[in-house]
């Protein structure tokens, strides 16, 4: 009998935890996200920071704005070292859906090339753009 309720335990267990809600991850709040894009910007370029590094492993970028045809216009390198990341993030994302109203409002059009992610670097102590073998920015 206890070589038929073993399986039959085990199976329920594993059925039951995998039923278990997950925990959302959480997100950072929108508190004193600026409303405008001037002031979005300002806000991002004091949350970024002179983003300092030691390492590639401090670095990361974020997209930013929002091209007609979809997808960011450009990408912000910034540092993990300051603790804005989350800020960063919510910041980021707020003037990307602030730009897209504006592009769908204006009617604005792209030449809908796809902007790749350039990866971040640390070069002489802060967080920039991964560039190519003649220093342009790779995207």
């Amino acid at each position: 009998m206890n070589r038929l309720l073993t399986p039959w335990l085990l199976s329920l267990t594993l059925a039951l935890g995998a039923c278990q809600a997950a925990t959302p991850p959480a997100t950072p709040p929108a508190a004193n996200v600026p409303a405008d894009l001037p002031g979005l910007g300002q806000a991002l370029d004091q949350a970024i920071g002179d983003a300092a590094c030691r390492a590639d492993a401090d670095c990361r970028t974020v997209p930013l704005g929002h091209r007609a045809c979809g997808g960011p216009s450009s990408y912000r390198a910034y540092s993990l070292l300051g603790g804005q990341q989350a800020r960063i993030l919510v910041l980021a994302q707020a003037q990307r859906e602030a730009m897209r109203a504006q592009v769908e409002q204006r009617g604005l059009v792209s030449d809908c090339r796809a902007l790749m992610d350039p990866g971040a670097q640390c070069l002489t102590g802060r967080c920039v753009p991964r560039s190519d073998a003649n220093g342009r920015a790779v995207y």
